[in-house]
């Protein structure tokens, strides 16, 4: 559509005789103003078109996360992640983890409706709190989930992340590692293409009768500095010195930097990297207390204290696995190594990524659906794996 500008000439009629100054016989801007006006609106339409094209890919993309967390995705993948930096920023700063308070280990199992389905008695010590200025009920003892001849399989601890976020209560998971299988499986979107890796980006009806557990993986694989192997397949690229959770075809797992600790054979039947190991030899390493962006992952905002995942190996060969919202990469990092990891590593962050679920079935009915559980109340929801997910996640499957 074509406008016509108004005519811009000033007559001798229009003009003080007296001054020699032009006078406005109305309210039309003078030229220069009426350019950068057109411009300011041509600027605002252009912006306006570009966040309605935002929107419409946004929505389009695959998988159940929510409108906003794709809405992220989609910027930072096209040149806005400072734009999306600063909006998460805000909304950190407005919204950060509260600090004090108590909570009731009670009210948080029954919150995720937990019985004593199992009925075994857990033989697990129990863990030494992180904060020890104060007892809260039940703190760090173990809850069996999963049993499977008469020993825990899957058995979880409540733990406060430290003595500030005292209202707050992290899970620390334990699989044992002689019951229980880990089973990588890429997202529908990162990696991608499930079939390249001969496995399915979703919990499928074959995986139903041994299926106990699934948790998430790790980060987008070009920020975890590392790379994702699968059944021979490859994405991105193994780093040497990388953190790695490694998965073996007789059903063992480990956890080790690469090419020292854990290194490529032919019974692997899975490699995750993620960024540097956070526990190394039973130690916390000095790097958890690093830069955060730079060297744990560029949480909402940058902001320190927020939903964390990690995975650490016992000696014994059980697997750990530690989340819990208002974690730092030390606190996170301090409750790996209380229960028992001599070696673990970060996985994915903030409440769109974090999920742990376990899962039951009706007595005498091993083919029926299995019924998802949470450990600590989060963000995802029950069905989360049985629908198609982005990123890649982890199953729990039972030993013959």
């Amino acid at each position: 559509m074509k406008i016509r500008e108004a005519d811009t000439t000033v007559t001798d009629d229009d003009a003080s005789q007296d001054t020699g100054t032009a006078l406005a016989t109305d309210s039309t801007p003078p030229p220069r103003r009426r350019r950068w006006v057109r411009r300011l609106g041509t600027t605002v339409l252009a912006l306006g078109l570009v966040a309605g094209a935002c929107i419409v890919d946004a929505e389009s993309m695959a998988g159940d996360d929510p409108f906003e967390v794709k809405l992220g995705i989609w910027g930072r993948e096209h040149g806005l992640g400072f734009a999306i930096t600063w909006l998460e920023e805000v909304q950190y700063a407005l919204n950060p983890p509260a600090t004090g308070g108590t909570t009731s280990v009670a009210t948080v199992l029954h919150a995720t409706g937990y019985k004593a389905r199992a009925r075994v008695t857990s033989t697990y010590k129990p863990l030494t709190p992180i904060d020890r200025s104060s007892s809260l009920a039940n703190e760090g003892r173990w809850n069996t989930l999963i049993a499977s001849g008469g020993e825990p399989v899957i058995s979880v601890s409540l733990m406060r992340p430290d003595s500030t976020h005292t209202s707050y209560l992290a899970a620390v998971v334990r699989i044992n590692g002689k019951r229980a299988t880990l089973n990588l499986h890429p997202g529908s979107e990162d990696p991608g293409n499930a079939t390249r890796f001969g496995s399915s980006d979703v919990i499928t009806k074959s995986d139903w009768k041994a299926l106990i557990g699934a948790f998430n993986g790790g980060f987008k694989i070009k920020d975890a500095q590392g790379g994702f192997y699968l059944n021979g397949a490859t994405a991105g690229t193994l780093a040497h010195g990388a953190a790695s959770l490694v998965t073996y075809k007789d059903g063992h797992s480990d956890i080790g930097a690469w090419g020292s600790d854990v290194s490529m054979s032919a019974n692997v039947a899975s490699v995750r990297q993620n960024l540097h190991l956070l526990v190394d030899n039973g130690r916390v390493t000095p790097s958890a207390d690093a830069a955060v962006k730079s060297s744990w992952g560029a949480t909402v905002g940058g902001a320190y204290y927020v939903w964390r995942t990690g995975i650490g190996i016992r000696a014994d060969g059980d697997v750990v696995f530690v989340f819990g919202d208002a974690l730092s990469a030390q606190s996170l990092a301090q409750l790996l190594k209380a229960a028992g990891a001599v070696r673990a590593m970060q996985l994915d962050i903030n409440k769109d990524w974090a999920a742990f679920y376990y899962f039951t079935r009706p007595s005498g009915r091993p083919e029926a659906k299995p019924t998802a559980h949470k450990v600590i109340p989060f963000r995802k929801p029950l069905s989360r794996y049985f629908t198609t997910v982005t990123r890649d996640f982890y199953t729990i499957s039972l030993n013959k």
